[in-house]
C-alpha cells in the first residue's frame, strides 16, 4: 500500500480505499477491451468509480483550502485584537479600571509579567555596585625643544 502511494501523487486527506480505488480503476481502463468482452461487466462502472476517486481528491483539496483561509482569517484577527488592545492600553493608560476593562486577563498578565521583570531589573543595577572609572592617564609630556 506504501509503494501504491508514492506512485500516485495524493493530497495529504487520501484515505487508503481511495488510493486502492483509483489502483483498481488505472488497472481496469489498461484492461478495459478484455473487460468489454464479459457480458456481466458494465464499463460505466470503471467511469463512476473514477469520478468517486475525482470527487474526494477534490473534497480534500477544498478542506485544505477551507483550513488554509481559516488560519489567515485566525492569525489576521489575532494581529488586530493586539493593536486595539495596545491601543486601549495606551489610550486608557491613565485610568487603570478603563484599561482592565480592554484587555484580556491573559494579555494583562503578560504585560504586568513584563513590567514586574523590568522592575527587577532596574533594582538588580541599582544594587550592584557601580564599576569604578580607570584612573586616568597623564599626557606625556610635551617636549619643549
Amino acid at each position: 500500500m506504501a509503494a501504491l502511494k508514492a506512485e500516485v501523487p495524493r493530497s495529504e486527506e487520501a484515505t487508503p480505499w481511495t488510493v486502492a480505488l483509483d489502483h483498481h480503476v488505472t488497472v481496469a481502463e489498461g484492461h478495459l477491451d478484455a473487460l468489454r468482452a464479459m457480458p456481466a461487466f458494465d464499463p460505466a462502472q470503471i467511469d463512476a468509480a473514477r469520478r468517486i476517486v475525482e470527487a474526494h481528491e477534490n473534497a480534500a483539496d477544498d478542506r485544505d483550502g477551507l483550513v488554509a483561509r481559516q488560519a489567515a482569517l485566525v492569525t489576521g484577527l489575532r494581529r488586530r485584537m493586539k493593536q486595539v488592545q495596545a491601543a486601549a492600553r495606551f489610550a486608557f493608560r491613565h485610568h487603570p479600571a478603563l484599561a482592565r476593562q480592554a484587555v484580556s486577563r491573559r494579555v494583562r498578565r503578560q504585560v504586568e509579567q513584563v513590567a514586574r521583570t523590568r522592575r527587577r531589573n532596574r533594582e538588580a543595577a541599582a544594587r550592584e555596585p557601580a564599576i569604578p572609572a580607570p584612573p586616568a592617564i597623564p599626557a606625556p609630556p610635551s617636549d619643549p625643544s
